[in-house]
């Protein structure tokens, strides 16, 4: 069911197409894996399973060069103060996003 919901979000927002193998021609099939978690209540039950499809973009060739720069959509710390800093400063309001899926 997680694998369902996660493969279902990512057709939504096109962010692949399926091609058979034997179609992909000369094109470098980029590897791939699942990773699960098991979400817990505090007494130790599973509440909820979560799957994320992810793919190795490290291994990823562009013109016949591995991509050798890697990004990752983090926060300097500086600028979270900043916000915070302003949002007070000007009484403004805040509040928390979380998404489950951000493509």
């Amino acid at each position: 069911d997680a694998m369902d919901r996660e493969i279902l979000e990512l057709v939504k927002k096109n962010t692949f197409v399926v091609v058979p193998r034997a179609e992909a021609g000369s094109r470098e099939i980029v590897p791939s894996t699942w990773v699960f978690k098991r979400k817990r209540k505090p007494d130790g039950e599973i509440s909820k399973l979560k799957a994320r499809f992810c793919v190795r973009g490290d291994q990823q060739r562009e013109t016949g060069q591995t991509m050798a720069e890697t990004f990752a959509p983090v926060v300097d710390w500086g600028t979270l103060r900043t916000l915070f800093a302003l949002t007070i400063q000007f009484n403004l309001y805040s509040q928390q996003i979380d998404f489950k899926n951000a493509f």
